[in-house]
């Protein structure tokens, strides 16, 4: 298989999983996983096609190998710090926050500045209860995109955690403004036509 087809298989698994057709989309990236595999094991080598196969091994829940592979990536290139957010992703989602935090923040450093990465740190906060921290970020999120409803509706929930309920109510509020000017449809029915 070549990395093109790979890709490909990566793809296609990002389509079902955005369509909710989840287990499609699991057969999806066993598929790139294996290629992205072979061609590490055939000599194809980068911080590419680490990075490409530990995405896939997020969307697989293979956590500990999307870390190692993220690992590789910073290991490869220590001037691109998309490999400490993408790892930090991964520490976040399996709840070790100080990790996270350290990735978050070695991206940003680097002069990332990335909604997401501002995003995925503040909720690390959370994660340590550290909640002015916490609001900082999902601020600096907002800050780079007024239109991020997930900032707001995390920040909501920090206000609310902290007992400031005016803040509270505001972000939420503008969360639900949000979400009612959001026009994308929603796949619900699980139909198998992800591609």
């Amino acid at each position: 298989m070549t990395v093109e087809e790979a890709e490909k298989y990566f793809s296609d698994g990002a389509k079902c999983y955005k369509n909710k057709d989840y287990e499609e989309a699991k057969k999806y990236f066993a598929k790139a996983m294996d290629g992205y595999t072979k061609a590490i094991e055939s000599g194809v080598n980068g911080k590419e096609i680490y990075s490409k196969r530990g995405l896939t091994y997020v969307h697989l829940e293979d956590y500990p190998k999307a870390i190692g592979d993220f690992s590789t990536v910073i290991k490869l290139d220590a001037n691109d710090k998309s490999g400490y957010a993408d790892r930090g992703f991964v520490y976040l989602r399996i709840k070790d926050y100080p990790k996270a935090i350290d990735d978050f923040t070695k991206a940003i450093e680097s002069n990332i500045n990335d909604k997401f990465i501002y995003g995925g740190r503040g909720a690390a906060y959370i994660g340590i209860k550290d909640y002015p921290k916490a609001i900082n970020d999902f601020t600096k999120a907002i800050d780079l995109d007024e239109n991020n409803k997930n900032a707001y509706a995390h920040r909501g929930l920090v206000y609310l955690y902290i007992k400031d309920y005016k803040e509270a109510i505001k972000d939420f509020r503008k969360f639900i403004k949000l979400n009612k000017n959001d026009n994308r449809k929603n796949n619900t029915t699980g139909d198998s036509d992800c591609i």
